[in-house]
C-alpha cells in the first residue's frame, strides 16, 4: 500500500513489514519547522504526537491566509470546558487558576501512577496557553472563557465538513486514514512513557505516523523550546 521509501522508513519500528515489487518509490524528506507553514499545501495534513504543536503551527497557516483546521471537536469542546470551570474574570486570574490547576491534577494523576493522564494534563494546559496568548494578543475585550470559546471553534472542527484545507491532527486521530503528502513533527514521544508497554505504544504511534503517506512524508525537525 505505502510506496518504498516510506515502508524502509517504518521497518525502524516494525521489522517485517515489506514495500510491495509494484510499489512506487515515494519520497521521504526532512524540512525545518519554520519552513513548515510555506511548504505544506492544502490538501495536506500534518500530524504529531501531541495537541499543543499542532495548535500552533495552525496559527502560522492562518497568520499566512492558508485554511487549517485542527482535527478533533471535543478536543475544542474539552478546553473551553477547561477555560470556563472557574469564571475568571480576567486573564491574569485564569492563568493562575490553570498553573494550580495543573500542579494539582498532575500531583492527583502522579499518585495513582496514570502515566496517560499526566501526558494528557500537561498537552491540554499547554494547548489552552498557546489560545490564551492568541486572544491576549488580538486585543479582544471581554469575558475570557467566552473570547476563549470563540477562538477555539476558529481552529478545531470535523475534517469532513470543511472546505479545502491543510488538515492539523493528532497521530491517535489519523489510524486508518491517508493522505498523499503527510508532514510528521518530530516532539519524539511522549517523556513519560518509561515501563515497556507505554515505549512499545509510541513506537506504534511512530509506525502509524508513518505509514499515513500515500506519497510523500515530510519529517519536521522541531525548534527547541525556549
Amino acid at each position: 500500500r505505502c510506496p518504498k521509501a516510506i515502508i524502509a522508513l517504518a521497518q525502524t519500528y516494525v521489522s517485517h513489514i515489506q514495500a510491495h515489487e509494484d510499489a512506487d518509490q515515494g519520497e521521504v524528506i526532512t524540512i525545518k519547522e519554520g519552513d513548515l507553514a510555506s511548504t505544506a499545501k492544502v490538501g495536506d495534513a500534518i500530524l504529531c504526537r501531541f495537541n499543543a504543536p499542532i495548535i500552533k503551527q495552525a496559527y502560522a497557516f492562518v497568520a499566512k491566509g492558508i485554511p487549517a483546521r485542527v482535527e478533533g471537536r471535543e478536543i475544542g469542546e474539552g478546553l473551553k470546558k477547561l477555560a470556563g470551570r472557574w469564571k475568571s474574570k480576567n486573564f491574569d486570574e485564569l492563568l493562575k487558576k490553570l498553573d494550580a490547576y495543573e500542579e494539582r491534577e498532575i500531583a492527583k494523576a502522579t499518585a495513582k501512577e496514570q502515566t496517560a493522564r499526566i501526558t494528557s494534563i500537561e498537552d491540554s494546559v499547554a494547548c489552552l496557553r498557546i489560545i490564551i496568548d492568541r486572544v491576549i494578543k488580538s486585543g479582544a475585550a471581554g469575558v475570557p472563557a467566552l473570547l476563549i470559546n470563540a477562538e477555539v471553534d476558529r481552529i478545531f472542527g470535523d475534517d469532513a465538513s470543511k472546505g479545502p484545507h491543510v488538515l492539523l491532527s493528532t497521530i491517535h486521530k489519523s489510524k486508518g486514514r491517508e493522505w498523499k503528502n503527510v508532514f510528521w513533527l518530530q516532539t519524539g514521544p511522549s517523556k513519560r512513557a518509561k515501563l515497556a508497554w507505554q515505549v512499545q505504544q509510541e513506537k506504534n504511534l511512530c509506525y502509524v505516523a508513518i505509514t499515513r503517506a500515500q506519497a510523500k512524508l515530510i519529517l519536521v525537525e522541531m525548534e527547541a523550546a525556549t
